[in-house]
């Protein structure tokens, strides 16, 4: 038997270890058989991750030898991408324009091209929670409308044999 197991759903409900054969309903499944499972799927999904990551490094090897970014076998195109990227120290980057600017080398309608201001505004939880359980009804209320709770994709983490995973 494998060290790994290849869990497959199907269309009745149920999943089917495809080495195996073994298959249960998951209405009906035993918490071992689930757990068992789950984990299984998490540790092929790193095996996979590795398989991909080898795959990757050969791809990348073979285009860079003949300096290309893709290459379409068949009905597969394969891309990968430069294998150099430019990181900016932003601080030191605003430094260097506004003393340009300041030298009369640049115009002043430069830096602010070259470096974009992104503000991001975020709702704190915590202090929200706060607001919501506040004395005053008003602020209660005024803050409960700018809220809405919806559904969301859950996730299982799975841990064992002294690692953690989280699996979306």
């Amino acid at each position: 038997m494998p060290d790994f197991e290849v869990w497959l759903p199907h269309r009745d409900g149920s999943v089917v270890e495809v080495v195996t054969g073994q298959a249960f309903e998951l209405d009906r499944a035993e918490w071992d058989d689930l757990a068992r499972a789950r984990s299984q799927i998490v540790h092929l999904g790193h095996l996979m991750d590795e398989a991909a990551t080898l795959i990757d490094e050969e791809v990348a090897r073979r285009l860079d030898l003949s300096n290309d970014r893709h290459i379409l076998v068949g009905d597969i195109e394969l891309e990968v991408n430069a294998p150099r990227t430019t990181l900016w120290d932003v601080p030191k980057l605003l430094n260097a324009l506004s003393s340009l600017v300041a030298e009369g080398r640049l115009g002043a309608g430069v830096p602010p091209r070259c470096v974009a201001v992104r503000v991001e505004h975020r709702p704190v939880a915590r202090e929200l929670a706060k607001l919501l359980d506040h004395d005053d009804p008003r602020v209660r209320e005024l803050i409960d409308e700018c809220r809405q709770v919806i559904s969301q994709k859950r996730r299982v983490r799975v841990k064992g044999k002294g690692s953690q995973h989280v699996i979306n």
